[in-house]
């Protein structure tokens, strides 16, 4: 996802591990808090997230955090990983006009994963 988003020329924090940053405000001019509520509408939970230097207020702020823990244990590939990313790009930058796409995409996707039910964290 993080490569995908880095392709698509937006500023990510760059990470190895499946939790990374998107500065929402210098890459698609809008607010962590706005673009949370568009990706929200096709199903793709993140959280807004302060960034360093942030001009914005904590309740608006210019980012994004992007992780894939819950999403991974539920069998999401690298392929996948980077395909959400994609969408994520096609989201903040088309914003309503890319909704009802972007939620076709991501029903796409999700669907080949493992149903909650049959993860067991005990194991």
């Amino acid at each position: 996802c993080n490569d995908a988003l880095a392709e698509c020329g937006a500023v990510v924090s760059g990470s190895e591990n499946p939790l990374f940053l998107l500065n929402t405000k210098a890459s698609y001019g809008i607010t962590g808090r706005r673009a949370e509520d568009l990706l929200g509408q096709c199903h793709i939970t993140v959280n807004k997230n302060m960034i360093h230097g942030d001009s914005e207020t904590p309740k608006e702020t210019s980012g994004l955090r992007i992780g894939f823990a819950a999403s991974t244990s539920r069998g999401c590939t690298k392929e996948q990983a980077y395909e959400i990313g994609k969408i994520i790009d096609f989201v903040l930058r088309n914003q309503e006009a890319g909704l009802e796409e972007a939620r076709g995409k991501v029903k796409g996707i999700v669907s080949a994963f493992k149903p909650m039910e049959t993860l067991s964290y005990l194991d």
